[in-house]
């Protein structure tokens, strides 16, 4: 169990792990809503596992194959508008290959407004 959230209600309500796949397991709490946020729309969610490589999910759930998940951590990148979005994934995708990767996790440190970290030490196996 998580139960973190992000700025616009966006809520982190656990994440759940077999040998096949992890799902994260992603709620929506209004009450959560902090003034000046859109409901989803303005942040990005980027995960990256213990060793920052980003996580490539598809609607919270992915193979864990490959990935050190010890810990995971959620950073949210504000996306107010399209072009805010375009050129903050642009980015994370460039640092996401090759000899940038290193750089990825210091790029979202600086960029995100929120970030969540679910250590997931116990329930890691290799």
């Amino acid at each position: 169990d998580v139960n973190e959230s992000a700025q616009t209600g966006d809520v982190i309500k656990s994440v759940t792990m077999t040998p096949y796949e992890v799902f994260v397991d992603f709620r929506f709490d209004e009450s959560k809503v902090e003034a000046g946020y859109e409901k989803y729309d303005s942040l990005q969610c980027v995960m990256v596992d213990a060793d920052g490589a980003r996580i490539e999910d598809r609607v919270g759930s992915f193979s864990p194959a490959g990935y050190n998940l010890s810990r995971m951590t959620f950073y949210y990148l504000q996306t107010l508008t399209e072009e805010e979005h375009d050129a903050h994934m642009g980015r994370v995708r460039e640092l996401s290959e090759g000899a940038l990767k290193e750089q990825l996790v210091s790029y979202l440190e600086e960029n995100s407004v929120r970030k969540i970290e679910v250590e997931l030490g116990d329930y890691y196996k290799h």
